[in-house]
């Protein structure tokens, strides 16, 4: 296992696991992105950069949703319908 030799949640562990979800991302393997994804997003405390990434996930695996339900549920997402 990669993170078998550090400190779990370390900030080199969790740049491992951007690196992942990007590479998982770029080769179309979305259920494997958002599972890493979910797993960034608890280990760096609900980082909004990370969770963007989940977000981005469920979007490109087309759940549109959950999209949604996670960026209103961690306050990324805000309603403005001034014109």
């Amino acid at each position: 296992m990669f993170m078998e030799d550090s400190t779990e949640g370390g900030p080199m562990e969790l740049e491992k696991i951007r690196n992942i979800v990007q590479d998982c991302l770029s080769k179309h393997l979305y259920s494997s992105a958002i599972f890493f994804a979910d797993k960034l997003v608890t280990m760096s405390d609900g980082n909004s950069s990370d969770v963007y990434l989940l977000a981005e996930a469920f979007f490109m695996s087309k759940q549109y949703r959950r999209v949604l339900l996670i960026l209103r549920n961690e306050r990324l997402l805000t309603a403005n319908i001034d014109f």
